[in-house]
Protein backbone atom coordinates (compact mmCIF):
# COMPACT_ATOMS: atom_id res chain seq x y z
CA UNK A 1 0.00 0.00 0.00
CA UNK A 2 2.89 2.28 0.71
CA UNK A 3 5.11 1.27 -2.19
CA UNK A 4 8.50 0.80 0.28
CA UNK A 5 10.67 -1.74 0.57
CA UNK A 6 13.12 -2.88 3.31
CA UNK A 7 16.10 -5.01 1.65
CA UNK A 8 18.68 -6.97 3.07
CA UNK A 9 21.39 -7.68 0.84
CA UNK A 10 20.94 -5.48 -2.23
CA UNK A 11 22.99 -7.57 -4.79
CA UNK A 12 21.19 -10.65 -3.81
CA UNK A 13 17.33 -9.09 -3.88
CA UNK A 14 17.85 -8.67 -7.76
CA UNK A 15 19.26 -11.95 -8.62
CA UNK A 16 17.26 -14.29 -11.12
CA UNK A 17 17.62 -18.13 -9.93
CA UNK A 18 14.75 -20.67 -10.22
CA UNK A 19 11.20 -19.94 -8.38
CA UNK A 20 10.91 -24.14 -7.49
CA UNK A 21 7.98 -24.47 -5.81
CA UNK A 22 7.41 -21.16 -5.13
CA UNK A 23 5.64 -21.61 -8.74
CA UNK A 24 2.33 -23.26 -7.17
CA UNK A 25 1.91 -19.82 -5.79
CA UNK A 26 1.75 -18.78 -9.77
CA UNK A 27 0.62 -21.71 -11.79
CA UNK A 28 -2.18 -22.64 -8.71
CA UNK A 29 -3.93 -19.14 -9.76
CA UNK A 30 -3.98 -19.84 -13.40
CA UNK A 31 -5.31 -23.47 -12.71
CA UNK A 32 -7.97 -21.97 -10.51
CA UNK A 33 -8.82 -18.84 -12.90
CA UNK A 34 -8.75 -20.84 -16.43
CA UNK A 35 -11.00 -23.45 -14.56
CA UNK A 36 -8.34 -26.30 -15.18
CA UNK A 37 -8.77 -26.67 -11.63
CA UNK A 38 -12.21 -27.48 -9.75
CA UNK A 39 -11.84 -26.94 -6.17
CA UNK A 40 -14.99 -29.18 -5.88
CA UNK A 41 -13.42 -32.13 -7.84
CA UNK A 42 -9.41 -31.49 -8.13
CA UNK A 43 -8.51 -34.81 -7.40
CA UNK A 44 -5.65 -35.93 -9.70
CA UNK A 45 -4.80 -39.80 -10.32
CA UNK A 46 -1.36 -41.43 -9.11
CA UNK A 47 0.17 -43.37 -11.81
CA UNK A 48 1.70 -45.99 -9.64
CA UNK A 49 5.15 -44.40 -9.62
CA UNK A 50 6.88 -44.47 -6.56
CA UNK A 51 8.24 -41.17 -5.40
CA UNK A 52 10.96 -39.91 -2.78
CA UNK A 53 8.50 -38.53 -1.29
CA UNK A 54 5.84 -41.30 0.50
CA UNK A 55 2.77 -38.32 0.74
CA UNK A 56 3.04 -38.22 -2.87
CA UNK A 57 2.15 -42.26 -3.93
CA UNK A 58 -1.22 -41.97 -3.66
CA UNK A 59 -4.63 -39.76 -5.43
CA UNK A 60 -3.93 -36.24 -4.53
CA UNK A 61 -6.44 -33.28 -4.57
CA UNK A 62 -5.18 -29.25 -4.59
CA UNK A 63 -5.23 -29.05 -1.03
CA UNK A 64 -2.65 -32.12 -0.15
CA UNK A 65 -0.97 -31.12 -3.23
CA UNK A 66 -0.13 -27.79 -2.39
CA UNK A 67 0.44 -28.25 1.03
CA UNK A 68 2.94 -31.63 -0.24
CA UNK A 69 4.23 -29.54 -2.68
CA UNK A 70 3.56 -32.42 -5.30
CA UNK A 71 5.58 -31.86 -8.26
CA UNK A 72 3.77 -34.49 -10.68
CA UNK A 73 0.25 -33.28 -9.59
CA UNK A 74 1.65 -29.69 -10.82
CA UNK A 75 2.98 -31.09 -13.93
CA UNK A 76 -0.42 -32.51 -14.69
CA UNK A 77 -2.20 -28.99 -14.12
CA UNK A 78 0.18 -27.02 -15.81
CA UNK A 79 0.38 -29.74 -18.79
CA UNK A 80 -3.09 -29.47 -19.03
CA UNK A 81 -3.05 -25.58 -18.48
CA UNK A 82 -0.78 -25.73 -21.79
CA UNK A 83 2.13 -23.41 -23.03
CA UNK A 84 0.37 -20.86 -24.76
CA UNK A 85 -2.11 -20.07 -21.83
CA UNK A 86 0.55 -20.16 -19.34
CA UNK A 87 2.61 -17.85 -21.47
CA UNK A 88 -0.22 -15.49 -21.80
CA UNK A 89 -0.61 -15.00 -17.64
CA UNK A 90 3.25 -14.99 -17.50
CA UNK A 91 3.50 -12.34 -19.70
CA UNK A 92 0.57 -10.23 -18.26
CA UNK A 93 1.90 -10.32 -14.67
CA UNK A 94 5.16 -9.84 -16.19
CA UNK A 95 6.74 -13.23 -14.07
CA UNK A 96 10.59 -12.78 -13.37
CA UNK A 97 12.38 -13.50 -17.13
CA UNK A 98 8.57 -14.80 -18.54
CA UNK A 99 10.68 -17.86 -20.05
CA UNK A 100 8.91 -21.25 -19.90
CA UNK A 101 10.56 -22.29 -23.14
CA UNK A 102 11.92 -25.68 -21.76
CA UNK A 103 8.39 -26.54 -20.91
CA UNK A 104 9.67 -30.16 -20.23
CA UNK A 105 12.21 -29.11 -17.87
CA UNK A 106 14.72 -31.10 -20.72
CA UNK A 107 17.91 -29.07 -19.38
CA UNK A 108 18.04 -30.27 -16.23
CA UNK A 109 20.07 -33.19 -16.03
CA UNK A 110 19.06 -35.16 -12.92
CA UNK A 111 17.63 -38.81 -13.75
CA UNK A 112 13.69 -37.95 -12.55
CA UNK A 113 10.91 -38.80 -14.35
CA UNK A 114 9.11 -36.27 -16.71
CA UNK A 115 6.26 -36.01 -14.13
CA UNK A 116 8.75 -34.50 -12.02
CA UNK A 117 10.93 -31.86 -14.25
CA UNK A 118 9.39 -28.45 -15.87
CA UNK A 119 10.63 -25.01 -16.70
CA UNK A 120 9.99 -24.13 -13.06
CA UNK A 121 12.74 -26.37 -11.67
CA UNK A 122 15.96 -25.24 -12.07
CA UNK A 123 15.57 -24.46 -15.94
CA UNK A 124 14.66 -21.56 -17.90
CA UNK A 125 11.97 -19.89 -15.83
CA UNK A 126 13.86 -17.14 -13.73
CA UNK A 127 12.59 -14.96 -11.30
CA UNK A 128 14.62 -12.38 -8.28
CA UNK A 129 13.46 -12.09 -4.69
CA UNK A 130 12.02 -8.17 -5.55
CA UNK A 131 10.60 -10.01 -8.30
CA UNK A 132 8.90 -12.20 -6.55
CA UNK A 133 7.57 -9.34 -3.79
CA UNK A 134 6.42 -7.16 -7.38
CA UNK A 135 4.53 -10.14 -8.80
CA UNK A 136 2.33 -11.49 -5.45
CA UNK A 137 1.34 -7.43 -5.18
CA UNK A 138 0.33 -7.32 -8.72
CA UNK A 139 -1.26 -10.78 -8.66
CA UNK A 140 -3.29 -9.51 -5.21
CA UNK A 141 -4.01 -6.32 -5.87
CA UNK A 142 -5.43 -6.79 -9.66
CA UNK A 143 -8.39 -9.09 -7.72
CA UNK A 144 -9.71 -10.03 -11.00
CA UNK A 145 -10.89 -13.79 -9.67
CA UNK A 146 -11.33 -12.77 -5.45
CA UNK A 147 -12.67 -16.69 -5.52
CA UNK A 148 -9.07 -17.94 -6.98
CA UNK A 149 -7.62 -15.41 -4.60
CA UNK A 150 -9.06 -16.51 -1.58
CA UNK A 151 -8.52 -20.32 -2.10
CA UNK A 152 -4.91 -19.60 -2.90
CA UNK A 153 -4.79 -17.80 0.84
CA UNK A 154 -6.41 -20.40 1.89
CA UNK A 155 -3.31 -22.51 0.67
CA UNK A 156 -0.99 -20.20 1.86
CA UNK A 157 -1.64 -19.91 5.27
CA UNK A 158 0.94 -21.05 7.94
CA UNK A 159 0.83 -19.05 10.80
CA UNK A 160 -2.03 -17.42 12.60
CA UNK A 161 -1.72 -15.46 16.32
CA UNK A 162 -5.89 -14.70 17.32
CA UNK A 163 -4.13 -12.62 20.01
CA UNK A 164 -2.70 -10.04 17.80
CA UNK A 165 -4.67 -11.12 14.27
CA UNK A 166 -1.07 -11.87 12.48
CA UNK A 167 -1.57 -13.97 9.73
CA UNK A 168 1.34 -15.09 7.67
CA UNK A 169 0.84 -16.82 4.15
CA UNK A 170 3.41 -17.88 1.64
CA UNK A 171 5.59 -21.39 0.13
CA UNK A 172 8.64 -22.91 0.33
CA UNK A 173 10.56 -24.18 -2.74
CA UNK A 174 13.38 -25.32 -3.05
CA UNK A 175 16.16 -26.66 -5.67
CA UNK A 176 19.49 -28.42 -6.03
CA UNK A 177 22.08 -27.91 -8.96
CA UNK A 178 25.18 -30.62 -8.84
CA UNK A 179 24.21 -31.85 -5.40
CA UNK A 180 23.90 -28.29 -4.03
CA UNK A 181 21.21 -26.42 -2.64
CA UNK A 182 20.94 -23.94 -5.13
CA UNK A 183 17.34 -22.14 -4.11
CA UNK A 184 16.23 -22.17 -1.04
CA UNK A 185 12.80 -20.08 -0.86
CA UNK A 186 9.87 -18.83 1.73
CA UNK A 187 7.75 -15.88 -0.54
CA UNK A 188 4.24 -14.46 0.96
CA UNK A 189 3.56 -11.99 2.51
CA UNK A 190 1.78 -11.51 5.85
CA UNK A 191 -1.90 -8.97 7.23
CA UNK A 192 -1.97 -7.49 10.40
CA UNK A 193 -4.26 -4.41 11.01
CA UNK A 194 -5.72 -4.41 7.83
CA UNK A 195 -2.13 -4.04 6.30
CA UNK A 196 -0.65 -6.48 4.11
CA UNK A 197 3.31 -6.47 3.36
CA UNK A 198 4.12 -8.62 1.35
CA UNK A 199 8.07 -10.37 1.85
CA UNK A 200 10.50 -12.90 -0.10
CA UNK A 201 13.35 -14.79 1.52
CA UNK A 202 16.25 -16.64 -0.84
CA UNK A 203 19.01 -18.25 1.13
CA UNK A 204 21.96 -18.11 -1.27
CA UNK A 205 24.39 -20.63 0.23
CA UNK A 206 25.28 -23.52 -1.73
CA UNK A 207 27.70 -25.25 0.36
CA UNK A 208 25.47 -24.57 3.59
CA UNK A 209 23.64 -27.99 4.15
CA UNK A 210 21.46 -26.34 6.54
CA UNK A 211 20.51 -23.84 3.40
CA UNK A 212 17.29 -25.29 3.02
CA UNK A 213 13.61 -24.20 2.34
CA UNK A 214 12.44 -25.09 5.71
CA UNK A 215 15.34 -22.47 7.25
CA UNK A 216 14.47 -19.52 4.53
CA UNK A 217 10.53 -20.55 6.11
CA UNK A 218 11.95 -20.22 10.09
CA UNK A 219 13.34 -16.88 8.75
CA UNK A 220 10.97 -15.13 7.71
CA UNK A 221 8.49 -16.45 10.60
CA UNK A 222 10.86 -15.53 12.86
CA UNK A 223 11.82 -11.93 11.61
CA UNK A 224 7.68 -11.00 11.10
CA UNK A 225 6.54 -12.73 14.36
CA UNK A 226 9.21 -9.73 15.89
CA UNK A 227 8.26 -7.11 13.75
CA UNK A 228 4.55 -7.53 15.12
CA UNK A 229 4.94 -8.51 18.69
Amino acid sequence: DTNTYNIYNDELSTKQSSPCSTFKIFSTYVALDNKTIDVNNSLRKWNGTIYWYDAWNKDIDLDTAFKTSCVWYYRQVIDEIGQDTMQKYIDKFDYGNKDISDWDGKTDLDDDPRDLKGFWLETSLKISPLEQVQLLNRLFSANENPMALAKLKELMLVYEDNNTGLKIYGKTGFGKVNGENTDAWFTGFYEINNQRTYYSVRLDDPKNPQALSSTAKEIAINIIKNLNK
